[in-house]
This record gives structure tokens, sequence and C-alpha cells, in this order.
């Protein structure tokens, strides 16, 4: 694949980026009670926000044709595969999540949150939206939204691997361990299964057999501290 141009590179906090936590930041009593706050807090607004969300969707008005963008994405080339975007995909989820996608691939997080939004006007079931929603939220270091977005994805769509994923990260930067290794665990074992199409689309760059490969170094991380 062409190599990646340092202005299209996925975000900072993209999950193969090398991010380690001292142990004593990992298990202090300040580091949990903190994340113990956060999920719950969380805990209290996900259900708010799924009872929200309205069971009336709205018919696209493609089809449009997404063949060169995937292709550009799939080779990372993703500010190229924005160039390539059809300008009529306002009112088309696929176009609107392909968008989304590579905005927040970009880093182009208030740009890729005005997309999301609108995706969920017209799919306002779309776990992908509320996913993309959360890398956002993380981008900006607001972790509270970042994991209620990540825990509707994954309600919304028990399939979907990378909420989950995203899911460990966090738990595991905050000092839950068992929180951790239930996510990331799940997250492998759902990404062995995942249509190679929403992997690449979500993965960042990183091919399925890497995301595969920073599940297991998490969890190894996490077993050796039990």
């Amino acid at each position: 694949a062409p190599s990646r141009k340092p202005s299209s590179r996925p975000l900072s906090g993209w999950p193969l980026r090398e991010d380690p936590v001292r142990p004593s930041d990992e298990t202090s009593p300040a580091a949990a009670n903190h994340w113990a706050t956060e999920v719950q807090a969380s805990s209290e607004r996900i259900q708010a926000l799924v009872e929200a969300t309205s069971v009336e969707l709205e018919l696209t008005k493609g089809p449009i044709d997404l063949t060169s963008p995937m292709a550009l994405l799939k080779a990372e080339r993703f500010l190229e595969a924005l160039d390539h975007l059809p300008p009529n995909d306002a009112d088309d989820t696929e176009g609107l999540l392909l968008r989304a996608a590579l905005l927040t691939h970009t880093s182009q997080l208030a740009e890729a949150s005005r997309a999301c939004h609108r995706l969920l006007e017209l799919d306002s079931l779309s776990a992908e939206a509320h996913y993309l929603l959360g890398l956002c939220a993380e981008g900006t270091n607001e972790t509270r939204e970042a994991i209620d977005h990540h825990q509707v994805a994954a309600y919304l769509d028990a399939s979907f691997a990378m909420p989950r994923l995203h899911l460990g990260l966090l738990a595991r930067r905050g000092g839950d361990r068992e929180t951790a290794l239930r996510e990331l665990r799940q997250a492998l074992l759902l990404l062995q299964r995942d249509e190679p199409t929403r992997v690449s689309l979500f993965g960042g760059g990183f091919t399925r057999e890497g995301l595969m490969s920073l599940c297991r170094a998490e969890l190894s991380r996490l077993e050796q501290r039990a």
C-alpha cells in the first residue's frame, strides 16, 4: 500500500499507538476511584441514550457510487478518499458513514461529529455513528462521553468489535482490570468474524490481524498482573 502521508495519519488515540501506563497509575486508589466515577455516570446515562433512540428510520436517497473512495480508504489514502467522495451524500447513510469515518481518521473531529449527528438523524440506530462519536470524544479527552457512545454502539450491534476494543483500552487506562479483560476478550472474539469491509472502514488503517495482535498483547499485560 502507498505510504501514509503525515496529514493522513489516524488519531493519536488509535489503538495501535504505544501508550504504556505505569502500574502505579493503573492500580492507584485515585485512578480506580476516578474510573469508577466515570463508569457510574456513564451507566446512569446510557439507558436514557438508548431509550431516546427513535426506531423510525428514514429511507436514504442513494444509491451513490463509493467505489473510488472505498478503494482509497483501503490503501490508507484517507485525504484522497475524502476528495473523491460524491458531493450528494448528505442524505445517503452509506456516504455519510464513509465521510464520517474518513474525517475521524484524519482528525477533523468537529466535522466528523457533525456528519455522525446527521447520520443519526437518518438512521437513529447506527452503531457505527455512535462508535465514531466515541472516537471523537476520545480525541478531545472526553472520557465519559467516549464511554457512553462506545457502550451504545456495543448495545446496538453486539457483533461490532471496535467499540469493545476501545472500552477495553479505556478501562485499562482507568485501572479497571476486570472490565478491560472482559471487553478485550470479547473484542478479540468478535474481530475473528467481523466483516472485512467494516474492519477496513473502522480499523484506522490497520488490519484485522494487527488489531487482534493488539488485543492479545493487552490481554497478556493484564493477565501478568493478576
